[in-house]
């Protein structure tokens, strides 16, 4: 038998969908491709996360390895500073100190080398010399001191006789300008 086949110009009906078949389509298109997105993000985070824990590691490894190093590090920057500041006070100190090199030189051109047990004392810019000495060497001593520029104020204070033909004497003077030792050498 043959069938005869036909148009069905007519639009098929299609039952209307019901909550759960558009529930069900739209779970197999649209919250599949939401989903896949989300664990994406999902996978991008955790490792995101990875590599910060793994920084965040390392940091705190190299912050404790520095804190050791600054620890035993401190005592030697305490020493270096306290001898930093020695070393100034001194140079400073140095500075600040009368220039007495010419001053020697002028005492030993002034004094013969025939006076015993000789004494040079400077003090406050007030030089005080004691020996034993005859009386012609003591007043050419006490001449020699009182025509020289870099003394003021010079007096014999004392001479003793020892009952020999040394005589023991005291001169006082003061230094007359004396640069200081900034002045001189810097």
């Amino acid at each position: 038998m043959v069938q005869k086949k036909g148009f069905n110009l007519l639009k098929t009906q299609v039952e209307p969908q019901t909550m759960w078949t558009k529930l069900y389509r739209w779970t197999t298109t649209t919250a599949r491709a939401i989903m896949v997105f989300v664990e994406l993000i999902i996978v991008v985070a955790f490792g995101f996360r990875v590599v910060v824990d793994l920084q965040f590691k390392n940091l705190n490894k190299d912050i404790a390895s520095k804190e050791e190093i600054m620890s035993v590090l401190q005592e030697s920057e305490m020493r270096l500073r306290s001898t930093q500041d020695r070393i100034g006070l001194y140079e400073q100190l140095w500075k600040d100190t009368p220039y007495y090199s010419n001053v020697y030189l002028e005492i030993t051109k002034i004094v013969p080398v025939n006076v015993q047990e000789l004494s040079v004392q400077i003090l406050n810019n007030e030089v005080t010399i004691k020996g034993f000495a005859d009386a012609q060497a003591i007043e050419d001593i006490e001449s020699g001191f009182k025509n020289s520029s870099l003394f003021t104020k010079t007096e014999l204070l004392n001479i003793e006789s020892q009952g020999t033909d040394t005589d023991s004497f005291t001169i006082k003077t003061n230094l007359n300008n004396l640069p200081m030792r900034s002045e001189v050498l810097f």
